[in-house]
């Protein structure tokens, strides 16, 4: 599939989560103040110290990170043909940059807010070893999830022709890239990109958009979000699934460090699947 068939699908997947998202709000609104209605606002996830100026933070999150599909081009192939950097500090630059949005976030909370990250996201809430080894546990079932939901839509939707099966740009660029530019890449998909993309969508968007809808609602618009922002149309079905088992995973034991061990464990898989197999 193009580049600009691409985006245009990304780019309308996006549009219809955030016009669910604009429709759901009102109707949510109305709901919970029928006397009738029990509404949990937490579960094991905190969402009820969110405010409104935390949805309008959210809301300023999204456009930063959707900020490259609304450009109607990757960020990785803009800052390669735009500055003719070495892939190493393509990547490095962007990690970096990820790593701000991070901090900015986390000061927002502590400093604007008021509120502590490490309650928040139930840092404390499991122990660092118990929480990887539910990690473990949980990964093996979201990839018996992936490769079963992967499969029906491939070959009872699409008949065996889905419209994209190519590979992500990014795992293209490490099948061909030399010894340096691997392990950098390495480390910022094991180590960087799980702390930085969960403490941005399972932390943060998550918790705001269950504080203001509901927890499924906000699970499954965040995680069609986090698989849009990859902005490859062949990933988005396992993105997604994956996505929403790291959201499951948070939400039934309070703590983010489960959906980051998660999010490691699988790119540190996919990493060595890659490394292994060499380059094509």
């Amino acid at each position: 599939m193009s580049e600009v068939a691409t985006l245009g699908v990304i780019r309308d997947l996006v549009a219809v989560c955030l016009l669910a998202v604009l429709l759901a709000l009102p109707v949510y609104a109305y709901v919970r103040r029928h006397p009738y209605t029990s509404w949990n606002f937490e579960g094991n996830v905190l969402a009820r110290r969110y405010e409104w100026p935390d949805g309008l933070a959210a809301l300023a999150l999204l456009v930063v990170l959707f900020s490259p599909v609304a450009a109607s081009r990757p960020a990785v192939h803009v800052a390669s043909e735009a500055s003719q950097l070495p892939p190493e500090n393509v990547v490095l630059a962007g990690t970096v940059f990820m790593l701000l949005i991070v901090a900015a976030v986390l000061t927002y909370l502590r400093v604007v807010r008021g509120l502590d990250p490490v309650e928040l996201f139930g840092l404390r809430q499991i122990s660092v070893r118990s929480a990887f080894f539910v990690a473990l546990g949980a990964i093996f079932v979201a990839y018996l999830l992936i490769f079963t939901v992967k499969w029906f839509v491939e070959q009872k939707i699409y008949g065996g022709n889905f419209p994209d099966s190519s590979s992500q740009e990014t795992v293209q660029s490490f099948e061909h890239g030399s010894l340096s530019f691997r392990l950098i890449m390495g480390v910022a998909a094991v180590i960087i990109a799980p702390v930085v993309e969960e403490t941005l969508f399972r932390g943060f968007l998550y918790g705001i958009g269950k504080r203001f809808t509901d927890r499924w609602f906000s699970a499954i618009v965040v995680s069609f979000l986090f698989a849009a922002m990859h902005q490859h149309v062949g990933s988005l079905v396992p993105l997604f699934v994956l996505a929403l088992s790291f959201t499951l995973a948070y939400e039934a034991t309070g703590s983010l460090l489960v959906p980051i061990f998660m999010h490691a464990l699988f790119n540190a898989l996919n990493i060595a699947l890659l490394g292994a197999a060499g380059p094509e």
